[in-house]
């Protein structure tokens, strides 16, 4: 399990899926993507990655 540690010194578990997006191509290509997971109905992460409007640098949110 991958760990980092932040300012206050607690460790804290990698998400596997913020990994994949930032290091995929694929996702890497695209200014920015909303991203649901969900499994048997129920929403396990809801996220939005970059940007909805580069000029304004306007985040994408998981309701883009």
């Amino acid at each position: 399990m991958d760990l980092f540690w932040l300012m206050s010194g607690r460790a804290v578990a990698a998400d596997p899926v913020d990994d994949l997006v930032q290091t995929q191509p694929e996702f890497r290509k695209a200014p920015g993507i909303a991203l649901l997971v969900m499994r048997n109905g129920t929403i396990l992460k809801e996220q939005g990655y970059g940007y909805a409007n580069l000029k304004l640098r306007v985040a994408v949110t998981p309701a883009d």
